[in-house]
């Protein structure tokens, strides 16, 4: 059983966050606009969701870095165990063929 990662994170820095995340060698995520509450006022914040197989640890150092260099003093993890499962809807060829 893999674990749900969500990191939340205090900045509006989508693009930054994404590229952040794939030199980490994170490739597949749903990144997500909200707005966050921080010591009683709001901001506009960024979750990332990621289903994987990788430690808990490996989390910790990617929101780590994700936070030092999008100027953060932290970043909120929070995980979960989900079962989950990659339906396929189209092969590689048909999808070549549009």
């Amino acid at each position: 059983m893999g674990m749900k990662y969500t990191l939340y994170i205090g900045t509006g820095k989508d693009s930054q966050a994404a590229d952040i995340l794939q030199r980490y060698d994170v490739h597949d995520f749903t990144l997500y606009h909200t707005i966050g509450y921080w010591k009683g006022e709001p901001e506009a914040a960024l979750a990332v969701d990621i289903v994987s197989e990788t430690t808990r640890a490996n989390i910790q150092h990617i929101a780590r870095m994700l936070g030092r260099e999008l100027r953060q003093s932290s970043v909120l993890v929070a995980a979960s165990p989900v079962d989950s499962q990659l339906v396929e809807c189209m092969s590689d060829e048909e999808l070549s063929d549009e």
